[in-house]
């Protein structure tokens, strides 16, 4: 009976071994890299963004005797980007794959009206020029009113609102790219940012 015992417990030691063998062998092999600016700066076309914007814009042209409203239907968009160039590392760990990266606020790399989408949905008189056709001064109204929509969308592109919700994607897609490619946990901070100003970390 002791020899039996003997057997089984060896049997199950050996069962135990292998297991553990085979555990250590069929788990994937993690390279402790170093994680380098350049990986970061491969995400350069990801962090730029389109941004589609849309408004209402009333303009009016004034005279002696009357006035002339005109309100346009506005549509344009926007190209928001973050300067990876200036990119920098502030702390680095390669035991524990973590970094803190620094990064330059987004920008707005261009604003753009869609003069084919804007369009035209109100023309208003008033006074005595309700006698005369709005054809005579509709050039100037349309000149003045697509000048006022492009500033219009060049400051909707420079909210603050909007560049703060381009931070928070940025910062997701730039964490959940390096922590799915390179296995780093990367917590994002960027320049205007208190503390930010640390010399980089090598």
């Amino acid at each position: 009976m002791t020899m039996m015992k003997w057997l089984i417990a060896m049997a199950i030691g050996g069962l135990v071994m292998w297991w553990l063998l085979q555990d250590r062998f069929d788990r994937p092999h993690v390279e402790r890299s170093t994680l380098t600016i350049e990986h970061v700066q491969q995400l350069a076309a990801l962090t730029t963004t389109r941004i589609t914007i849309r408004d209402i814009v009333t303009t009016s042209i004034e005279g002696y005797t009357g006035s002339l409203r005109i309100a346009l239907l506005v549509k344009g968009d926007c190209l928001v980007s973050v300067d990876l160039a200036r990119a920098r590392f502030i702390e680095r760990d390669v035991d524990t794959r973590c970094a803190v990266l620094v990064l330059p606020p987004p920008g707005v790399l261009s604003a753009r009206l869609d003069h084919e989408q804007t369009l035209v949905f109100d023309i208003v008189a008033s006074g005595l020029w309700q006698l005369l056709p709005t054809d005579t001064r509709r050039p100037d109204l349309v000149n003045a009113a697509m000048r006022k929509a492009q500033q219009r969308i060049e400051q909707a592109a420079n909210d603050g609102d909007l560049l703060q919700r381009e931070r928070q994607r940025i910062e997701q897609l730039i964490g959940s790219s390096l922590e799915h490619a390179f296995g780093w946990t990367v917590i994002v901070q960027w320049e205007d940012e208190e503390g930010a100003d640390a010399q980089a970390g090598e």
